[in-house]
């Protein structure tokens, strides 16, 4: 089943081409990071502190701007240059959720994210994406300035809250999960 969310099909995402290939290697690095991250940690866990984490982090850094760049206009002249995680959790086997602030790259100020996905059982790729970035108030995107003290800007006691600004995803969240 292909799932299209606000524009964004699974199938189309991934088909070889010039502009798709970079991001198809995105893909496979992240879904190989969270492999590593996911294997030996039992369901409910913090996969935060599982050392190949940071390829994670790194790995989103890239991989959702270009999975939103394929719906949102905005995105095609935008960037992530840190993603921080303050929830990290294993959901379900091969499935994370992850949260927390990322810096955007054009004005370095933080905004919240939220991301749910699961990789595929046997090859490296993203069976199962929702991503939700930028909080929206008053109609403006919430940009909280990286040199304050942003660790006052929880993000999960809101995620329910949280009016997102974009919201991008792919593939069947109710699949059979082995």
């Amino acid at each position: 089943m292909i799932l299209v969310i606000r524009g964004l099909s699974r199938t189309r995402f991934n088909m070889p081409s010039e502009t798709n290939t970079f991001a198809h290697s995105l893909e496979r690095s992240l879904a190989r990071g969270l492999r590593d991250a996911c294997d030996n940690i039992p369901i409910g866990c913090d996969v935060s502190r599982v050392t190949s984490f940071d390829d994670v982090t790194s790995a989103l850094e890239w991989y959702l701007p270009a999975v939103l760049r394929e719906v949102h206009p905005f995105w095609k002249h935008e960037s992530l240059d840190g993603v921080f995680a303050e929830l990290a959790v294993k959901t379900a086997p091969r499935q994370v959720e992850i949260a927390g602030l990322c810096i955007l790259i054009s004005d370095q100020t933080l905004t919240p994210y939220h991301v749910q996905m699961r990789i595929a059982p046997k090859v490296d790729e993203i069976e199962w994406l929702d991503c939700r970035l930028g909080e929206m108030r008053n109609d403006k995107l919430v940009r909280i300035p990286y040199a304050s003290d942003h660790g006052k800007w929880s993000v999960v006691d809101r995620l329910p809250s949280i009016e997102w600004n974009f919201h991008v995803g792919f593939g069947d969240a109710i699949a059979c999960v082995q």
